[in-house]
């Protein structure tokens, strides 16, 4: 194992969980269901912070907040074999414990120390997303930086109406592209049913998204940033100024989670992990494999949209 370092950028993993648990009934709407979501929000304890439900029209059909324990339940009526965006957003009175050795602003002032509270004002603009289905395969749903990069890439490109198989395919399409970009294992599986640990709390062993993850949320600039660059890219990936801005953030962001597994914070982590992200951090992004997958990803998404049922709703609240 790595020795601990002093940790100079680090804030603890973002995550929203969300429990698909399963009750349904006959809505009012004419082919609905009533979808029971039961979650709690993580970035440490997140609470008061608000969640909304959109739909493709990015109408709200459903708002709440986290308690002061960072949880949270919604019931809405959700059509059949539709699609929703769901969402986090810092308000007012939102506050969130540092979980990391110490939390940064923007500007790089230390804001908190691990355990300390930190303010709605210094986290304005946070925000995380990720899709739910009404016909869920998991009853665990997780938002984090990397549901939030993979729903970033695709949301404004599928039409009303795409069935939820090749959702599912689309994801893991543009999963593979964010793997390319962080030079992390390609083939993971779908980012957005895929959960992390948060590393606060975290009793098994900890793996490498986990660690990226946390490392991504050490600014609060880490993650938009990133998520406009790998869109861009996506769309431009011969751009070299592009390529020159993805491989630096790359580096940025992978720094800061090698500086992470060297802290005395961080347990439970194998000496094959601590190299995986040592050799990523490294290894310069392969642009030529990257181009290739945002070839496929745009194939994906075509496809996904020509197969899609024209007379279905996809997220529509039926308003």
């Amino acid at each position: 194992m790595m020795k601990p370092t002093r940790l100079t950028r680090v804030m603890c993993a973002c995550v929203t969980i969300v429990l698909l648990t399963g009750c349904f009934k006959e809505g009012e709407i004419r082919g609905s269901n009533e979808l029971l979501l039961n979650g709690s929000l993580l970035k440490g304890t997140m609470a008061h912070a608000d969640i909304y439900i959109e739909d493709i029209d990015h109408h709200v059909i459903w708002q709440g907040a986290s308690d002061e324990n960072g949880q949270f339940q919604s019931q809405f009526s959700a059509l059949e074999n539709s699609i929703y965006t769901l969402r986090s957003k810092v308000n007012h009175s939102t506050i969130m414990q540092c979980d990391a050795v110490f939390c940064f602003d923007t500007n790089d002032n230390v804001i908190a120390q691990f355990g300390e509270p930190i303010i709605a004002s210094e986290i304005a603009g946070l925000q995380l997303t990720s899709f739910i289905s009404s016909h869920a395969q998991t009853q665990t749903h997780q938002l984090n930086a990397f549901t939030t990069l993979v729903h970033d890439l695709v949301a404004a490109q599928l039409l009303d109406g795409v069935y939820l198989n090749g959702v599912e395919k689309v994801s893991v399409s543009a999963s593979n592209l964010v793997s390319y970009a962080l030079n992390l294992p390609i083939d993971s599986g779908n980012f957005l049913s895929k959960p992390l640990q948060n590393l606060a709390i975290a009793d098994e062993e900890i793996d490498a998204m986990s660690i990226v993850n946390a490392a991504m949320s050490a600014h609060i600039s880490y993650l938009p940033t990133l998520s406009a660059t790998i869109v861009a890219a996506y769309h431009e990936p011969n751009n070299h100024q592009l390529q020159s801005a993805l491989e630096a953030q790359k580096n940025q962001i992978l720094d800061t989670a090698y500086e992470l597994l060297a802290s005395a914070y961080v347990a439970n982590v194998s000496q094959q992990v601590a190299n995986q992200i040592s050799v990523a951090r490294q290894r310069r992004i392969d642009f030529a494999a990257f181009a290739l997958q945002s070839h496929q990803l745009r194939s994906d998404i075509s496809m996904t949209n020509a197969q899609r049922n024209i007379t279905g709703a996809f997220g529509r609240s039926g308003n």
